[in-house]
């Protein structure tokens, strides 16, 4: 993650979704593994950074935003 995390400081365009991407899937695994507390810091994550990318982008990123919700 943290190598995600740098690579979006250095160029946001390309690799902030897939921060996003990532936090969602960490979500979910923290999730299906009872670890709640990481699950839900890693769901806020994905949600700040959806949110980000769709005041950008919504038509490219307000899908994202639902799906993290949904999660």
């Amino acid at each position: 993650m943290a190598t995600y995390r740098q690579l979006a400081k250095e160029n946001a365009a390309a690799y902030l979704p897939d921060v996003a991407s990532r936090l969602n899937n960490l979500g979910v695994l923290y999730g299906d593994t009872q670890r709640l507390k990481e699950a839900e810091d890693a769901f806020t994550d994905a949600l700040a950074t959806d949110r980000q990318l769709a005041n950008e982008n919504a038509a490219a990123y307000l899908p994202d935003v639902a799906s993290t919700l949904n999660n």
